[in-house]
C-alpha cells in the first residue's frame, strides 16, 4: 500500500494482509530489510511522489 522512508533512513512498508484466512484485511507496517526476506520481484513502475488530484475524490462511477 506504502512505502514509508521515516527522518533517521529506516524504512517500512504498509500492507494489506489476510492474517487470519478469512478474507479479513488488516494493514500492517513492517521494517524492510528483515533477516532472510528479500524481494521477490521489482515493479517496472517509479514510484508516486506526490498527492494525484487529478482523481482524487472521484467515486469512478460511469
Amino acid at each position: 500500500m506504502a512505502k514509508q522512508v521515516w527522518g533517521d533512513g529506516s524504512v517500512y512498508y504498509q500492507v494489506a494482509v489476510d492474517l487470519l484466512g478469512d478474507t479479513s484485511v488488516t494493514a500492517r507496517l513492517y521494517r524492510w530489510p528483515q533477516p532472510g526476506l528479500r524481494s521477490a520481484h521489482r515493479s517496472r513502475y517509479e514510484p508516486s511522489t506526490g498527492v494525484e488530484t487529478l482523481h482524487q475524490g472521484e467515486m469512478g462511477c460511469r
